[in-house]
């Protein structure tokens, strides 16, 4: 169960994407770091770290930053500095296990590498393939720069709830309007935003305006970001965010899944990372991982099942290249 942001509501820092990742705690996966994809899905060099300054500029392209799934090599969110592309994608909260061999987490991945020629033949697309996979929610988007700064386009596609039953994908506006443009997205119809979405996109709101202006720094709003809203434990208020959802699933777990960090310690599931991707108006960014590490790590977090956080930094200039790398 996953929970992400998109906003489109500050000048300055005209596309922000955050995002949590649940998972169980002994799944194994990969930090963020940059690899090559294909458009089938796969990363194409599965233990490598590539670097894009040393890449040919074909090469390039299909360079990703992103975590990476290690049963099944796909992703849940990540960015193609190179191709200015974005996707995250979640899964849908059911209470069976539904039919579908594909990975959810291919979608990701495919998208990145190159595959279709926009955000919308990408979506459109997959509305096709919904059968092939269980139940998910996918946003994908671009950037462009130009002479007046940094505009983005995202879709949503799912074979879920409302936008399912329409079988097109739904444009989601970006385009920093008057008041901006902000949508979230976790394991129910995107249509219908759960409250957790609610509490985080107005706390998302809030803190990007209250540090835009004092935190020059793309990374240090990035991790701002992070602390200040993906880490946000408490449970929202019914009075304001609409009541708890009701999926089929048991009552403890809708109980331990209210929150936008997820913290289920009996369990063994929770929010196994928070990653944050900012991109500026001269269209360099950035993309910051926090990723919990059960041996320990050099970020403490209020969390109760131990062990620690690392964190995890890429910077990338506008035309894709790797400017930092800190972790």
């Amino acid at each position: 169960m996953c929970v992400s942001f998109l906003l489109s509501v500050s000048s300055l820092y005209p596309l922000v994407v955050l995002s949590n990742r649940d998972e169980y705690l002994a799944r194994p996966s990969q930090p963020l770091h940059r690899w090559l994809a294909t458009e089938n899905g796969a990363p194409a060099e599965p233990s490598s770290n590539v670097a894009s300054t040393s890449c040919s500029a074909e090469t390039r392209q299909g360079v990703v930053l992103a975590g990476r799934d290690s049963d099944h090599g796909g992703t849940w969110f990540g960015v193609n500095p190179s191709l200015r592309r974005f996707a995250v994608v979640t899964n849908f909260r059911e209470p069976e296990a539904a039919s579908g061999q594909r990975s959810r987490g291919e979608l990701v991945s495919r998208y990145l590498s190159g595959e279709a020629a926009s955000p919308r033949a990408f979506a459109d697309s997959v509305m096709r393939q919904g059968d092939e996979f269980k139940g998910f929610n996918l946003v994908v988007g671009a950037w462009f720069v130009n002479d007046g700064g940094v505009v983005a386009d995202a879709w949503l596609a799912s074979n879920r709830g409302a936008t399912a039953a329409t079988g097109k994908a739904e444009p989601w506006p970006m385009d920093g309007g008057e008041g901006g443009d902000a949508h979230a997205v976790s394991n129910g119809d995107p249509l219908v935003p759960w409250p957790k979405c609610r509490r985080g996109l107005r706390h998302a709101r809030e803190r990007l305006r209250e540090n835009e202006a004092n935190l020059t720094e793309a990374a240090d709003l990035a991790r701002a970001l992070v602390t200040d809203v993906l880490w946000d434990s408490e449970v929202p208020d019914e009075a304001t965010d609409g009541p708890r959802p009701s999926t089929g699933v048991p009552e403890h777990w809708e109980e331990k899944l209210r929150s936008v960090f997820v913290d289920a310690v009996v369990e063994k599931y929770g929010t196994r990372s928070s990653q944050a991707l900012v991109v500026s108006a001269d269209g360099n960014g950035v993309m910051v991982e926090y990723h919990w590490d059960q041996d320990g790590g050099s970020t403490p977090h209020p969390s109760a099942r131990g062990g620690a956080w690392r964190w995890v930094e890429h910077r990338f200039d506008v035309d894709g290249n790797d400017v930092t790398t800190a972790a």
